[in-house]
This record gives C-alpha cells, sequence and structure tokens, in this order.
C-alpha cells in the first residue's frame, strides 16, 4: 500500500510528465508476461518513450490541467501509459509496431492523445502511425528547398546547351557534305 505522501508525489510528478508531454498513447497490457513488459519498455526506451503503469485513480487526477485530461476516459482496467515528449508520430509507429510483435489479445491500444488534440481511438492512433514523421518530413522539406535551385540551374544552363548542340549539327553536316 501507498502512503498518502507517496501517492501525491507520484500525481505530482505524472502531472508535470502529462503537462510537457506531446503525446500519450493507452495500452491496455492483460496478461502479458512481465519479461516481455520489460522487452517492451527498453523498446520504448530506446524510441524516446517512457512506458508508465499507474493507477488509475491517481493518473485521472495528474491528468487535471494538462490540456489532455480527456484521456482519463480511457483508463479503465490495466492500462500502460506511452508518453513522448517529442515526435507523436515516431511514437505511434513504435508502439503499433511493438504491439503487434507480441500476442494481440494480450496487449491492445485503447487509444491516445496529441497535446491539444482530439482524443482518439486505436484507429485513430492507426492512422497517426502512417503518417510520415519528423525526419521524414524533415527530408521532404529539405528536397523541396534543394529542387527550385536544381531547376533554375537546368533552365539557365538550357541557352547555352541548346546552342552548343546547334553548332555540334552544323559541323557534323559541314563534315559529311564535304
Amino acid at each position: 500500500m501507498l502512503t498518502r505522501r507517496e501517492k501525491a508525489e507520484i500525481i505530482r510528478e505524472l502531472n508535470e510528465k502529462f503537462k510537457k508531454a506531446a503525446g500519450v498513447i493507452v495500452l491496455d497490457f492483460k496478461g502479458i508476461k512481465s519479461g516481455d513488459l520489460i522487452e517492451i519498455r527498453k523498446k520504448f526506451r530506446l524510441s524516446g518513450i517512457e512506458y508508465r503503469v499507474v493507477k488509475n485513480t491517481l493518473a485521472k487526477i495528474a491528468l487535471k490541467d494538462t490540456g489532455i485530461e480527456r484521456i482519463s476516459d480511457l483508463l479503465v482496467n490495466n492500462n500502460g501509459l506511452a508518453i513522448t515528449y517529442d515526435d507523436v508520430v515516431s511514437m505511434a509507429k513504435t508502439v503499433l509496431a511493438t504491439v503487434k510483435d507480441k500476442d494481440r489479445d494480450k496487449m491492445t491500444v485503447k487509444g491516445g492523445m496529441i497535446a491539444g488534440g482530439d482524443l482518439l481511438d486505436a484507429n485513430g492512433i492507426k492512422m497517426l502511425s502512417e503518417m510520415p514523421g519528423k525526419d521524414e518530413v524533415r527530408a521532404m522539406f529539405l528536397s523541396l528547398l534543394t529542387q527550385v535551385p536544381r531547376q533554375l540551374l537546368y533552365v539557365m544552363n538550357a541557352a547555352q546547351r541548346d546552342l552548343l548542340n546547334v553548332l555540334n549539327a552544323r559541323k557534323q553536316n559541314l563534315e559529311s557534305t564535304s
């Protein structure tokens, strides 16, 4: 049993985490083996995701005034909370890949929420995971930035290249007639 002081500390700590979180995904881990849970935590940690198992009542209290308090609707029965402070799309991809690795009936995604966004069900999390991640968006943006100068250079060199082609064709024409 936790003392009142320990509960207050857990609530305070969780409240701070929820306020800083970019997104949270709620997982049902009923029936999963502790060895598998340790492996899941390790995968999450390597991906920058924090995984917490807390009592629903403490989590619901900690969610107040965080911007993601509507996630408390999902806190029923056994819950694990995957929390990210950075890239929500990468978190969704990692969580779904990890859930697919394990038995589907033992660990399932209940839903989640992006800070300042709407409450998402399991299908919403799946759709979120199909979006390009932060690094993919950066790569697309850089590609667009370099594409314009490349096309401009191509157009600027076109007149010189075409003139050279005309001169070469004329030279070949003169050589073939003589």
